[in-house]
């Protein structure tokens, strides 16, 4: 079962501002236990609340 591309998904799935840092981590760090944390990690935060002007 390939969970490789997971972070990513879930990042551009919930709108992540780091979507793009995400997906290049995961492809290139993605392989490694590490390397998927750290892609994971960001893709769980989520997009960035609007600001009330």
């Amino acid at each position: 079962m390939a969970v490789h591309p997971v972070p990513s998904l879930i990042a551009f799935n919930r709108g992540a501002d780091t979507r793009w840092l995400v997906l290049v981590v995961d492809v290139v760090l993605g392989a490694t236990f590490l390397g998927w944390v750290v892609a994971l990690v960001p893709a769980l935060r989520g997009p960035r609340a609007p600001s009330v002007v």
